[in-house]
């Protein structure tokens, strides 16, 4: 008999969930970067068309 193979079992399994989760935070928050970005564009595009100069970006939003 075999001991310690469930325990390395659920120990990988704890690891890759905890691995999951960190990867799912990181992706939400460049959705929502993403979306910010987006919306800024959309805005600066209406601008344009109205005929007037484009809003500047808000400081510490720059892209490097």
């Amino acid at each position: 008999m075999i001991v310690g193979v469930s325990e390395f079992y659920y120990i990988f399994w704890f690891i890759m969930s905890v691995l999951a989760a960190s990867l799912a935070a990181v992706a939400i928050f460049y959705a929502f970067s993403l979306l910010q970005d987006i919306k800024q564009s959309l805005e600066n595009i209406e601008h344009l068309l109205q005929g007037k100069a484009a809003k500047p970006k808000p400081k510490g939003q720059k892209r490097k």
